[in-house]
């Protein structure tokens, strides 16, 4: 996992490289909504609201989907490196491509996926 400062890239940055074949730009948006019973919660994926509108050329990175275990009784619960790897392979992820995760809250979800790639 890069350190420092090679984990952030600058919005200009990012704009000059949309067009990068070697640069991914995966968005990570999951919603919690309360739920009827305490200390429950309902997962909400981001996807519609992704497909309504997105960083140009952004792909939707399904959190809850497709990069946790879902085995896990457990939510969220980091998934196998195969899997993982599976998963980013779906999305143009690969050896050699910067990836930029972003979503829509204080990147909360976009550093639960950067943690997967420690695994």
């Amino acid at each position: 996992m890069p350190s420092g400062r090679d984990l952030l890239v600058e919005t200009a940055w990012l704009a000059e490289h949309l067009d990068d074949p070697g640069v991914r730009v995966p968005a990570c948006t999951v919603y919690l909504h309360p739920a009827d019973v305490p200390g429950g919660y309902r997962i909400e994926s981001g996807r519609a609201r992704w497909a309504q509108g997105h960083i140009p050329g952004a792909g939707f990175a399904d959190l809850h989907e497709e990069l946790s275990d879902r085995t896990s009784r457990l939510r969220f619960m980091m998934p196998s490196a195969a899997q993982f790897a599976e998963a980013m392979g779906r999305y143009g992820v690969g050896q050699g491509v910067r990836v930029v995760l972003y979503d829509r809250f204080v990147n909360m979800w976009a550093a639960r996926v950067l943690t997967s790639t420690a695994s």
